[in-house]
């Protein structure tokens, strides 16, 4: 299990390490997780005076979940038509044949309605998900902690299955329950080795965003702490406030910014590999490792 582990994390360190340097080779990548990002945003304002309106005039609870699931299926098709997007934008760069952004967001609308059927049921199973995952405790301490570990073993199920979506939406003229399925297929020729490399790529960026955070906030307390004459302006400490939150706040949505593309990239090239396409800077020595030595797609 231990060795399991590692093997993953080793893995995940590559693929991550390769994923970094093909945005830094090809920043416009950066653009698609960017876009999607603002249009959650755009989404959320739009969503914010419905919310409060029906929190003030005390309507019944399922206008809340109504809300919630149509804010839940639009901010997951505008993601999902990104994702797809830099899927068939990161493809052409493997094939050395490059597309702009614009042509690339244009062919995955070419997708829309598979995109909606898949933004529907996800949002559906995020719903169920959130469910399970706030039930009313009134119930009992037991069901409620039964209730979140199923919710939370629901949540890590489905991400696992639906992991080569995004690519299979971008290449794949399926049916969405073929797409699904067909997802969960891909999966086990991995025996989920793909997912959990996927998963520790995330870790990579917690651990340098955490270091940014030591390198900038250990000298900013030590100054606060020794070095701040007393008492302290009220300019003064607006600024330090506003620099400490500015410090914590952009670095943070950089990264996310940063893992989401590289995510995509690396399950574009793994994809790849299933279909005997070109997987760009990511070796076929280093993909196959992912894969059961069983089945060679090469």
């Amino acid at each position: 299990m231990t060795s399991q582990i590692i093997q993953n994390t080793k893995i995940g360190w590559q693929l991550g390490s390769t994923g970094f340097k093909f945005i830094k080779d090809h920043k416009a990548t950066l653009l698609f997780s960017f876009f999607s990002g603002c249009l959650f945003v755009l989404t959320l304002l739009f969503f914010a005076i419905p919310f409060i309106g029906v929190t003030i005039t005390e309507n019944s609870l399922s206008h809340h979940w109504a809300l919630g699931f149509l804010f839940l299926f639009l901010t997951t098709a505008f993601s999902t038509w990104m994702k797809v997007s830099l899927s068939i934008y990161t493809n052409a760069i493997f094939e050395n044949n490059p597309i702009s952004t614009i042509t690339s967001a244009g062919r995955a609308l070419s997708r829309l309605f598979a995109i909606i059927e898949w933004a529907f049921v996800d949002a559906i199973v995020g719903t169920i998900v959130r469910a399970l995952r706030t039930k009313n405790n009134n119930e009992g301490f037991l069901a409620s902690i039964l209730s979140r570990l199923l919710g939370a073993a629901l949540e890590l199920g489905w991400n696992v299955l639906s992991f080569f979506v995004i690519p299979l939406l971008a290449f794949e003229n399926l049916s969405l329950f073929k797409t699904i399925e067909e997802s969960g297929n891909i999966l086990k020729k991995t025996w989920g080795e793909s997912a959990g490399a996927s998963f520790n790529i995330g870790f990579m960026g917690i651990g340098w965003l955490f270091g940014w955070y030591l390198l900038f906030f250990g000298p900013l307390t030590i100054y606060c702490k020794y070095f701040l004459e007393k008492p302290v302006m009220p300019e003064k400490a607006i600024f330090i406030i506003v620099l400490g939150l500015m410090a914590f706040i952009i670095p943070l949505l950089i990264m996310g910014i940063i893992i989401s593309t590289v995510k995509i990239i690396v399950k574009t090239a793994l994809f790849n590999y299933t279909r005997n396409k070109s997987t760009g800077p990511f070796e076929a020595s280093l993909l196959k490792i992912s894969f059961a030595p069983s089945i060679d797609t090469h």
